[in-house]
Order: C-alpha cells, then structure tokens, then sequence
C-alpha cells in the first residue's frame, strides 16, 4: 500500500477550504501529525502516525492556539 504524502510543510500558511477571509492559520507539523519524538519515544513500534491529520496554529486576539484538523479541508493562503 502506497502511503499517503502531507499536502503541507512546517510553517505554511493554510485557510478552509472554500473561505475568502483573510485569516489564516500556520502549520506547526513536519508531516502528518505524530505523538512522540522518534529519537526518544518509548511507546513500542515508535511514534503514533496519525495519516490525514495537522496541527495547525491560529492567533486569536493575540493568543495562540494549536489544534489538530483534517488536512483535506484546509488550502495553502
């Protein structure tokens, strides 16, 4: 099984899909969204992947805030 590549990279600005405002949020994973360091995890079989999913970044009234979201509903800005 072919896997599957993230759309997006590490500090890209991204916006919904569909959206014509001019906010816009900045991707903080590297790849799919992952729990764990790979050098350090101790969770057996390495780090989770979670394929289909990033964290991405929104500043709301000068406060940060991270979630984790589908890749597939997200455009670069």
């Amino acid at each position: 099984m072919k896997k599957k590549k993230c759309p997006f990279h590490r500090g890209q600005r991204v916006r919904r899909k569909g959206t014509k405002n001019k906010k816009y949020g900045i991707v903080m994973s590297n790849d799919w969204y992952t729990i764990g360091d790979p050098l350090t995890c101790t969770i057996p079989g390495g780090p989770l992947i979670i394929e289909g999913l990033v964290a991405i970044q929104w500043i709301i009234n000068g406060k940060r805030f991270t979630c984790v979201d589908k890749a597939e509903d997200f455009e670069v800005f």
